[in-house]
C-alpha cells in the first residue's frame, strides 16, 4: 500500500515523487499549475506567522500541502472548508480539544472530494505539523494524518497561505458533545465542565445562556435542600450524615465521601471514637496524605492502642509516609 496520499497524485501526468512530506516533489512532466484560491502571504508575513509564539491558552496547528499538477488539496474542520491549496502550508490557532478534520481533493471544474473524518486532539501551548491525506483500506477511503518530515524546518521552504477560515470562532467537536450532553442531562458537573471549557465563548449565546440558566437552577434547588437539611436537629443531621457516610465508604466512594466527614465534625456533637480512623483512611486513598496523617495520628494518640483499629491505623501511616 502506498502511503502517498490519492489528493497527491495526478490523472493527465505519471510523475515521479521523491518526497512528499519533505516539500520536495521531482516531476517527470510539466503541466499548468492550479492556482490556490486563498492568499499567499507576503515574506515578511510569513515569517512573522512562522516565528509567532502560540497563543496562550491555544495551540498551532500547520497544515501542509505538497500538491501535484491540477490538484487543489482541502482540509475541513467540522466540515467546514479551512484550505484548499495546491503547495503550501497554512497556519491555524485552535482551542484546545478533539476536532474532527477531514481530508480530501478537487479538480479544476470538478466537484470537491471529501473523505470521511478523523478525531485528531489539540492541547494548549503545543504545535503540530500535520499532513492531512488519504489512505485505502478495505475497499473505503479515509482520512489519514501524516506528521510532516522535518516540521518548522520543511515549513521554512514552504509557502505560506492565508486559511479559508477565521478558524478563532471554531469550537473544538469534544466542547460541543459537553454542550449537548448538558443541556440534554441537565447535571450540574457537565455543565460545570463545559463552561471551564477555553472554547466555551464561541459556543452560540443561546447555549450559553442554556447553560448558565441550568447551572442557577441547580444551584437554587441545592440551596433548598440545604435549608431544609440544616432545619433538622443536629442529632438528626448526625444520623443522616452517618448513613450517607457508611454507603460511601461501603461503596468506597472516598471523595464523595469527605464532605460528609467535615459535616459530621462541623456539629460539635460526640462522634464515634473510630472516626478519626475512618477519616484519615478516605484521605489516603484520593492521594491526600498530610490531611491522612494528621487524623491517623490523632485517632491512635488519642484512642491508644486498646483502639479497636490500632494496628490498621498504624499500617495506614506506614503507607502513607512510605509514598
Amino acid at each position: 500500500m502506498s502511503l502517498l496520499p490519492p489528493l497527491f497524485k495526478s490523472r493527465l501526468c505519471k510523475s515521479l515523487m521523491l518526497s512528499f512530506l519533505g516539500g520536495a516533489i521531482l516531476s517527470g512532466c510539466m503541466s499548468m499549475p492550479y492556482p490556490s484560491p486563498q492568499p499567499r502571504l507576503a515574506d515578511e508575513a510569513r515569517n512573522q506567522a512562522l516565528a509567532a509564539p502560540v497563543p496562550e491558552g491555544k495551540g498551532t496547528l500547520f497544515v501542509a500541502f505538497s500538491g501535484v499538477n491540477e490538484y487543489l488539496n482541502q482540509v475541513r474542520i467540522d466540515g467546514q472548508l479551512v484550505a484548499k491549496v495546491d503547495y503550501g502550508a497554512v497556519r491555524l490557532d485552535l482551542f484546545p480539544g478533539e476536532y474532527s478534520i477531514s481530508g480530501g481533493y478537487a479538480r479544476h471544474n470538478d466537484r470537491d472530494v471529501n473523505y470521511p473524518p478523523v478525531t485528531f486532539r489539540i492541547e494548549a501551548g503545543k504545535q503540530y505539523f500535520q499532513v492531512f491525506g488519504s489512505v485505502r483500506q478495505g475497499g473505503k477511503t479515509r482520512t489519514k494524518v501524516y506528521t510532516l518530515d522535518g516540521g518548522m524546518t520543511a515549513l521554512k521552504r514552504m509557502p505560506l497561505m492565508e486559511p479559508a477560515l477565521d478558524v478563532s470562532a471554531l469550537v473544538p467537536a469534544s466542547t460541543r458533545k459537553l454542550g449537548d450532553e448538558c443541556l440534554a442531562e441537565r447535571e450540574t458537573k457537565v455543565c460545570e465542565s463545559v463552561k471551564a471549557e477555553p472554547a466555551y465563548v464561541n459556543l452560540k449565546p443561546s447555549e450559553r445562556e442554556a447553560v448558565e440558566s441550568i447551572l442557577a437552577e441547580n444551584a437554587r434547588r441545592r440551596a433548598e435542600m440545604q435549608a431544609m437539611e440544616e432545619s433538622l436537629p443536629p442529632a438528626l443531621r448526625r444520623d443522616k450524615y452517618m448513613l450517607q457516610l457508611t454507603r460511601l465508604l461501603k461503596d468506597k466512594e472516598y471523595l464523595g465521601s469527605l464532605p460528609v466527614f467535615d459535616k459530621l465534625a462541623s456539629l460539635g456533637m460526640p462522634l464515634d471514637p473510630s472516626f478519626d480512623y475512618f477519616r484519615g483512611e478516605a484521605y489516603l486513598r484520593v492521594d491526600r496524605k498530610t490531611e491522612a496523617l494528621k487524623y491517623l495520628y490523632d485517632y491512635v494518640r488519642n484512642q491508644g492502642p486498646a483502639a479497636k483499629y490500632y494496628k490498621q491505623a498504624l499500617e495506614l501511616i506506614n503507607e502513607a509516609e512510605a509514598g
